[in-house]
């Protein structure tokens, strides 16, 4: 394998979408919802490759009218309900290296499912993973829930418990440790680190702070309206 390292950037898009059909590839303001994870990738410049990952012969072809490169195809295995994101992930390095010959030097996931992020946030979490010794950065929101407050589960016979009880009372939401919600906006991180990985949180996680109005992540056709009027409404 020759010495040569590229960063490089992957787009995960299965073709069976349960939450909502054909969602990768569902007209957002007029394009495919892909085309914004590809163009906003390519923008960047911060990738020598842009590649997107997918069972879907359509997929595969829109993706290639906006710039992406398809030099293998995902098992249909790997792009199943309850497959696992990080063997998605393993599988791409894997067919990387073995298309093109030589090592990523870093590998960053960009979901399709997150059309309002802009380029200072690939930008800022690609910084975070380089100026740190991170093993992987993602996108993070605050969010008004907390576990110790206002996050519950339902048992047995609609009986509501608190997800997370505090130790000591805890009576209002500012009381309790202020929480965040992992974000769509994208992943970098070591590639040695994801093939080693039982799971993402295994190594040192960084994390970069999303504005909340960029930090929605389509996954029904809830999300999708409101996500298409927050696009439309931007600065």
């Amino acid at each position: 394998m020759i010495n040569i390292k590229k960063n490089t950037a992957f787009i995960f898009a299965r073709g069976n979408s349960k939450g909502l059909v054909k969602k990768n590839i569902k007209l957002f303001n007029g394009k495919p919802l892909i085309s914004y994870a590809i163009e906003i990738a390519l923008e960047s410049k911060l990738y020598d490759h842009v590649i997107v990952s997918t069972d879907s012969e359509e997929i595969a072809e829109i993706s290639e009218a906006f710039g992406a490169e398809i030099p293998f195809m995902r098992p249909k295995e790997l792009a199943l309900d309850d497959s696992p994101e990080l063997l998605s992930w393993k599988h791409a390095i894997n067919s990387f290296e073995q298309e093109f010959g030589y090592k990523l030097k870093s590998f960053s996931s960009i979901p399709c499912t997150s059309p309002l992020r802009k380029k200072a946030d690939l930008i800022n979490i690609n910084n975070m993973y380089i100026e740190n010794k991170f093993d992987l950065v993602l996108g993070i929101v605050e969010t008004n829930h907390s576990p110790q407050f206002n996050m519950v589960y339902k048992g047995k016979d609609n009986l509501m418990k608190i997800m997370m009880p505090s130790r000591t009372s805890v009576t209002r939401r500012q009381d309790s440790k202020k929480c965040y919600n992992i974000t769509t906006i994208g992943y970098t991180g070591s590639p040695e680190y994801i093939m080693n990985a039982d799971n993402i949180f295994d190594g040192q996680i960084g994390c970069c702070l999303i504005p909340k109005k960029r930090s929605i992540d389509i996954d029904d056709q809830n999300d999708f309206d409101i996500a298409e009027f927050l696009y439309n409404k931007r600065e």
